[in-house]
């Protein structure tokens, strides 16, 4: 069960994690040539293009796992997601077709977009609702692991490629088959599911004959589940930001900025990544014994003091500095994740689970995650330092804390069913 909820996850974020990494040569690729910077600008801004999906595709997927199944609904959206990934690596260039190279490459983005809210939203309701109340916050992070393992395999593709392949290979098209490797991957996770039931939870509601009929309008008529929805968009603010500032944009920054070379920051984000891998499941784990209040409030109270000291940190350049920098970020930066997949669920009830926690992800997602990589290089070339960018990491840690603030606490509660 855990395999399956995971599969999914880790290919979405493995190609999350390749865009990121590969954005340079995507820029070269797909945008004209004015400048190098406002190449990468527009290939992050399409970067940010597959969360504005994700409202959408949340409503959608959501209806379809509170309605069909979450077995038949991640079945569908593994494929999705794997399919979208593999285009990427097929698509003709600017030179070869002009602008249009960016409309196909946005439509392969929006396509991932509308699968990743369901994707997470269907994966997490499914251990969440199998696992026993004791354990949902350590059962729930191996949906977070599945994120981080997704991003660590393309941050380690990158870092490989990188030193064995050289600049050139890369620039010349070789980038692409990282996003080709992603349709056996899918394929992969298909079989996988194949073999899954849908959880004890979801089949007790089919046979009562509860499963609601429009999921979608039940969430939007209910005042309860609005708020709960804003919670989930004052919580999820801070995780979005602070994981695409810390392993998105910090690389690509100290390797711009020649702090460290480009195959050394890809390996300080490998090496950040391997050690959140490690620590995620004992920080869901800690989520389960203290709350998730705490955790999550502690960690983000830790973003708001010590970001600017760590990216000063940053600032001084070598790989030492570098690595210590983003190894404090992003353990901090785990202790939000290992408690949020088990907050999301615990929100609402089996009956609009994955419709509440895809839509209210979803639209998390487009404000504060697909924009973040984007504000936080704009910020930074507007004001000519990368603080801007971390304080602006640390006012959305804020947002997040006083959300939690007028929350109550959601670990070793019932779910409830209806």
């Amino acid at each position: 069960m855990i395999a399956a909820s995971m599969a999914g996850t880790f290919v979405e974020w493995y190609d999350y994690a390749v865009y990121g990494y590969f954005a340079t040569y995507i820029a070269g690729t797909f945008f004209t040539k004015t400048s190098d910077e406002t190449a990468l600008l527009e290939a992050f801004a399409v970067f940010g293009i597959a969360f504005a999906a994700r409202p959408i595709g949340g409503a959608v997927a959501g209806h379809f796992g509170d309605r069909v199944g979450r077995k038949h609904t991640l079945m569908i959206l593994v494929l999705t997601t794997s399919l979208a990934t593999a285009a990427i690596g097929l698509l003709p260039t600017y030179d070869q077709i002009g602008a249009g190279a960016a409309v196909l490459l946005v439509t392969a983005r929006l396509l991932q977009g509308l699968a990743a809210s369901g994707e997470y939203a269907g994966a997490g309701a499914l251990v969440i609702e199998y696992a026993s109340p004791k354990w949902r916050g350590a059962l729930g992070a191996t949906i977070e692991l599945a994120t981080l393992v997704g991003f660590l395999v393309g941050s380690l593709t990158a870092t490989v490629m990188q030193f064995t392949l050289g600049t050139g290979a890369l620039q010349d098209g070789l980038w692409r088959i990282p996003f080709l490797a992603a349709l056996p991957l899918g394929l992969v996770g298909l079989y996988i599911r194949l073999k899954l039931d849908d959880s004890p939870a979801f089949r007790a509601l089919k046979s009562d004959d509860q499963v609601a009929k429009i999921p979608a309008a039940e969430l939007f008529t209910n005042k309860r589940y609005l708020g709960q929805m804003a919670r989930i968009m004052g919580i999820g603010a801070s995780g979005f930001v602070s994981y695409y500032t810390i392993l998105t944009f910090y690389p690509a920054y100290v390797a711009s900025q020649k702090l460290v070379q480009g195959p050394e920051a890809s390996l300080c984000t490998t090496l950040t990544l391997a050690w959140m891998i490690v620590i995620q499941i004992p920080a869901g784990a800690l989520s389960d014994i203290v709350g998730r209040r705490r955790i999550m409030m502690a960690a983000q109270g830790l973003f708001i003091v010590a970001g600017v000291p760590l990216f000063l940190l940053m600032m001084q350049g070598g790989f030492a500095a570098v690595l210590l920098a983003q190894l404090a970020l992003g353990t901090i930066l785990a202790l939000v994740l290992g408690a949020q997949t088990a907050t999301y669920q615990e929100l609402f009830p089996t009956r609009v689970r994955v419709s509440g926690v895809s839509v209210g992800q979803g639209l998390t997602a487009a404000v504060f995650g697909g924009t973040a990589s984007y504000l936080a290089l704009w910020l930074t070339v507007q004001f000519h330092t990368p603080l801007a960018a971390v304080i602006y990491m640390a006012a959305v840690a804020a947002l997040s804390f006083m959300t939690w603030v007028f929350t109550k606490e959601t670990a070793r509660q019932n779910l409830q069913a209806t």
